[in-house]
């Protein structure tokens, strides 16, 4: 008897489990990536290295706090500075970024990787292989972009709604559900165009896929609320661009845009 109440119960456990699983997923949040940068020069003076770095404008989103990593040539002594980045030229000192290391093979010249990473759960922005210390200075014999993690993590992006013609005569109690979860809302009326701007986690790509349902409803209490629009997204292949859904149910017209967006990045992140 208890075997097979136990067997009865474990679909329960699952679906409550799964239930958990994706109510987590819907709310994540992921900032956009960071922006372009670029290694503009490089100098030293004795051990000391100066690093000259050019964030873009226009490439990206800053991000709040960034690590430049300086490692032997093998990765097994990493210093690191951590800094805020400004848009622009920025420059940063290592004062021991180019002194020798127990793990620096004898009678080789001096080689240095550097690494920088911006957070908070980011991917690798450049990665320089290798500088050697010179005479007149480091010597930049590879420069590279890499990524340290081939797995990237895909997000839904709510970018905005527009009320082309409302349910309601005047406006609209307008809310918005993914996977049955109130994640925004605003009165809309004709013509009224609102930024959402919320991000809702795919899974991993490759790997398991979480279905984002969004639905466009309007409040109508005490009366059932009213369904205006439904979205099913399943598909984990970066749209690229901006998707426009026009949705029409009872007489109501709204305008969804959203887009898909793959990251690659250190940390589970939902």
């Amino acid at each position: 008897m208890k075997a097979r109440l136990r067997h009865r119960l474990h679909p329960l456990v699952l679906a409550l489990v799964c239930g958990l699983f994706s109510a987590a997923l819907a709310t994540a949040q992921f900032p956009p990536p960071a922006p372009v940068v670029t290694i503009d020069s490089l100098s030293s003076s004795g051990y000391a290295l100066t690093v000259n770095l050019q964030w873009q404008q226009g490439t990206g989103v800053l991000p709040p706090n960034a690590t430049l990593e300086v490692a032997d040539s093998t990765g097994t002594d990493v210093t690191s500075i951590s800094f805020i980045p400004q848009w622009g030229p920025q420059t940063l000192w290592l004062p021991s970024g180019m002194a020798p290391l127990p793990s620096d093979p004898a009678g080789q010249p001096v080689l240095r990787n550097l690494e920088l990473v911006a957070g908070p759960y980011e991917e690798v922005v450049f990665s320089v292989d290798y500088i050697q210390q010179g005479t007149f200075g480091p010597v930049l014999l590879k420069d590279k972009v890499v990524q340290k993690k081939t797995k990237k993590w895909c997000y839904l992006h709510l970018i905005s709604i527009e009320c082309i013609e409302p349910e309601d005569s005047g406006d609209d109690e307008t809310f918005i559900t993914v996977n049955g979860v109130n994640v925004w809302e605003t009165p809309m009326e004709a013509g009224q165009a609102e930024v959402i701007d919320q991000w809702f986690c795919l899974g991993p790509s490759p790997g398991m896929s979480v279905p984002q349902i969004v639905k466009i409803w309007d409040e109508d209490s005490p009366d059932a609320d009213d369904l205006l629009g439904t979205l099913k997204v399943i598909s984990q292949t970066q749209t690229g661009n901006t998707t426009s859904r026009h949705f029409y149910k009872d007489e109501a017209h709204y305008i969804l845009d959203f887009e898909i967006r793959c990251f690659r990045q250190k940390m589970f992140p939902c």
